[in-house]
């Protein structure tokens, strides 16, 4: 009994190690692939098979799958059966034996990427039971793609969407398009419907496929709908200016982004030209606004009034920071010698039937300094505009449709485009004349709390605010602070920022470690009463 016991415990090991040894007295194949390939050229590679002839198969398939867009395949020996991108070759035991085979293959390469062959071998042999038993043949190497740029190109128009005021409890749409302009098909991530992060933008509909293939563009629809909402201080949560980047991912290529922004409105704008009846110092014209500086260095009038033409009106009146995020910052004058004392602006002008030209006269709250120049901040960066004049206060802008002060660079009867004045850095803002006056940190860098405002996303945020007033009353009002702020931090902190603001784990990550400057600042006994009480438990746990 015990003898049948060790039979039958021994039978599955014995069974296992002789099926083994009968697998690997087999065949063995191996591939031989070029480094590389050029674009669209006839390319050889062999497959070499070696055969044991102490345990010859009765018969040998030998499969290879080319990769996708290679094509026209032949070999030597010839082929037996083609299937599509599928290759076989069909050998049969003759003379008594299978001889060792070299196939040499060749194929057309595809324009674009690189490719994975792939094959294997499969014998047919029930003597020694390796009926359809298959095994990979060896050199499953990558063979790369030609670098050419246009191989694999995404364009996404528009690249970034101001969907402008948007009234509170209400919502408007926008829409981009994806095109492949390369040459090949690139596979990219569907983009979720619903919110993107915790903002208040949305993706309504995603109509591109998986694949997207040259010349078959499709179409992202994406909206914004400011909160109405109360927060705990019984602000409405949708109210002011809000921005967020749609990462677009491609497997293919690398990601693009879309930057977009909104400003929700909350109170009465009779008008409609997006400043508040409240805040406004002019009478409600349509075609006169006077928002706030972004900077909180007083109000500034926009005035497009023209008696031959009454249908001209202003929409969609903004202050913007001369960093924000939704901005190109290429070509900015330096810090170090510039500043946007009053930030920049940015309206829509909506001219009249067969108007095409507009006359803006921008007033600031102070005569503007020599050296002064108006810039406008397109997509290609920042620039002079020679369509300016400054006289005093006031900035008169000779304004053309579809020409150099547009932002969309067509004839549309619609005016826009971002700008603001930038004047020369005074004297006074030198790190060796001394402190200055609290409060005025502004004037000597524009106000430009840019780290923060990219983290946070906007510069009107409770964190930015209080940033900004530790840096205008405790660093600017002494001259160690002052020249850390004019020397380190403006000169070094635009670059960071417009960095961190394109990368949301960067943003967040900056929000993190700011926090606990922020409470600190804030709530200066905050950190002594956790010391303190933490020192108390100490003592009575000692007792």
């Amino acid at each position: 009994m015990g003898k049948v016991f060790r039979i039958l415990f021994l039978m599955p090991v014995m069974l296992t190690v002789c099926a083994g040894m009968t697998l690997a007295q087999t065949v063995t194949g191996e591939r031989v692939l070029p480094a590389d390939h050029t674009a669209g050229q006839r390319v050889q590679y062999t497959i070499s098979i070696n055969v044991d002839e102490a345990d010859v198969p009765n018969g040998l398939t030998v499969v290879e799958t080319l990769p996708a867009g290679w094509s026209n395949p032949t070999a030597v020996p010839a082929i037996s059966v083609e299937d599509g991108q599928t290759i076989k070759w069909l050998f049969t035991k003759f003379a008594g034996d299978v001889k060792d085979q070299t196939i040499t293959i060749w194929a057309d390469s595809p324009v674009c990427g690189a490719s994975m062959f792939s094959g294997e071998l499969k014998y047919n042999d029930p003597a020694n039971n390796l009926q359809n038993t298959a095994a990979p043949v060896a050199g499953d190497t990558l063979i790369s793609g030609p670098s050419d740029p246009d191989c694999r190109r995404v364009v996404i128009s528009p690249g970034k969407i101001d969907f402008g005021c948007v009234p509170v409890g209400q919502s408007r749409s926008g829409n981009i398009t994806i095109s492949n302009a390369g040459k090949t098909g690139i596979n990219r991530d569907l983009v979720p419907a619903g919110p993107i992060g915790s903002s208040q933008f949305t993706v309504v509909r995603d109509d591109c496929p998986q694949v997207l293939n040259t010349d078959q563009p499709c179409t992202i629809e994406l909206a914004f709908s400011p909160d109405p909402q109360l927060d705990e201080n019984l602000q409405t949560i949708g109210e002011g200016v809000k921005t967020t980047n749609l990462p677009v991912a491609f497997f293919d290529v690398a990601p693009l982004t879309i930057t977009l922004r909104g400003s929700g409105i909350a109170k009465d704008d009779t008008d409609g030209d997006c400043v508040v009846d409240e805040d406004e110092d002019v009478d409600n014209s349509p075609s006169k606004a006077s928002p706030n500086s972004s900077t909180g260095n007083g109000r500034i009038t926009i005035d497009a009034t023209d008696a031959s033409n009454p249908l001209i009106t202003l929409t969609n009146v903004q202050s913007m920071d001369d960093d924000d995020p939704f901005l190109s910052s290429a070509g900015r004058p330096g810090y170090d010698q510039y500043q946007c004392k009053y930030g920049l602006v940015t309206f829509m002008v909506n001219l009249g039937p067969g108007d095409t030209t507009a006359v803006v006269k921008i007033t600031y709250p102070e005569t503007l300094p020599e050296g002064s120049e108006y810039y406008k901040v397109d997509d290609n960066g920042w620039h002079i505009f020679g369509g300016a004049s400054i006289n005093g206060n006031t900035v008169t802008l000779t304004l053309t449709d579809g020409g150099g002060g547009d932002a969309d660079g067509t004839v549309n009867g619609v005016i826009v485009d971002p700008g603001g004045v930038v004047t020369p850095v005074p004297p006074a803002a030198a790190p060796s004349d001394g402190p200055v006056a609290a409060g005025e940190g502004d004037k000597g860098g524009g106000g430009g709390c840019f780290i923060a405002t990219a983290a946070y996303g906007s510069y009107l945020s409770d964190e930015v605010t209080v940033l900004r007033k530790f840096r205008d009353k405790f660093l600017l009002t002494n001259p160690p602070g002052k020249w850390f702020v004019m020397n380190i931090y403006y000169r070094w902190s635009p670059p960071m920022a417009g960095y961190i603001a394109r990368h949301e784990s960067l943003r967040a990550a900056t929000r993190t470690a700011l926090t606990p400057v922020v409470y600190s600042i804030k709530y200066p006994y905050l950190p002594a009463g956790v010391l303190l009480a933490g020192g108390l438990v100490l003592l009575r746990r000692r007792k």
